[in-house]
């Protein structure tokens, strides 16, 4: 020890032991030995661990592996928490989840796959958005369903690219839109109903002039848009009506000429 501060303890085990400063109580233990860290309440309270931040709160618990020299880390899989990203309203939360891919390197390799947040909800409720690559395999990660009037989940896409969060939210920011031009694009959400009468999307082009795309909506199979034509960049709202109640299979199909069509938020009102 120099100066009051340990360079170096080596011990088998670590044990630190709070009480309550008023009865003297135990309350808790920390406990320290192999490989293991233990957070133990030793009173009617759960255990926790509380990460902290000023500001933006950004917190994460990553899962890495330790390179041979035993000091360097490489990340495999992040779970990350923040206050919401659309700073409206009051606090809120959000968490987003990383996985590594395989074959890449650096932060590239790490690809967002979940976000559960309140951001960009009309009712402040929390919401589950996943990429669709993984959604079509694991399948949704709500143990619940979701509030009526939200997609629950990206059926199918054509030459989507995107999230599809991008479909739940209400951000002009974040749109699900054609990866290649002058090609259909189709999109299809299920959305739970309940008392919603009126399908709303958010719709714009690409680019201005020549011949506008065709805009096609569908619900469980029926057409009830044929031929509507967005008319510029500028986004723009569009409605049709909506009835019975239960989980709705929506479609929207664009046929691209002249660049193509943004799809953005799908919601029932």
């Amino acid at each position: 020890m120099a100066n009051g501060v340990f360079d170096k303890v080596t011990c088998t085990e670590l044990v630190v032991n709070t009480s309550n400063p008023v009865t003297g109580l135990p309350m808790g233990r920390l406990r320290f030995g192999g490989n293991e860290l233990k957070v133990e309440s030793l009173c009617d309270d759960p255990a926790k661990v509380r990460l902290a931040a000023p500001g933006g709160v950004q917190c994460a618990i990553s899962f890495n592996q330790l390179q041979p020299d035993l000091v360097n880390h490489e990340e495999v899989f992040l779970i990350y928490g923040s206050v919401t990203e659309d700073g409206v309203g009051t606090l809120g939360g959000q968490l987003k989840v990383y996985c590594r891919r395989k074959n890449m390197t650096g932060d590239a390799a790490m690809k967002l796959v979940a976000v559960l947040s309140v951001a960009y909800t009309l009712d402040g409720e929390p919401v589950i958005r996943l990429d669709p690559s993984t959604q079509m395999t694991l399948g949704p990660f709500a143990e619940g369903p979701p509030p009526n009037g939200i997609p629950s989940a990206l059926i199918a896409q054509t030459n989507l690219a995107g999230l599809l969060g991008a479909v739940q939210v209400e951000d002009d920011s974040q749109w699900l839109m054609a990866i290649t031009p002058s090609l259909n694009t189709m999109c299809e959400v299920d959305v739970p109903v309940g008392s919603q009468t009126t399908l709303r999307l958010e719709l714009r082009r690409t680019q201005n002039g020549g011949t506008s795309p065709y805009v096609y909506v569908a619900i469980d199979g029926v057409t009830v848009l044929s031929e509507h034509r967005p008319a510029s960049m500028t986004p723009e709202i569009l409605t049709v009506p909506l009835s019975g109640t239960g989980t709705k299979r929506i479609r929207i199909t664009t046929s691209a000429q002249d660049g193509t069509v943004e799809i953005g938020a799908i919601r029932a009102l």
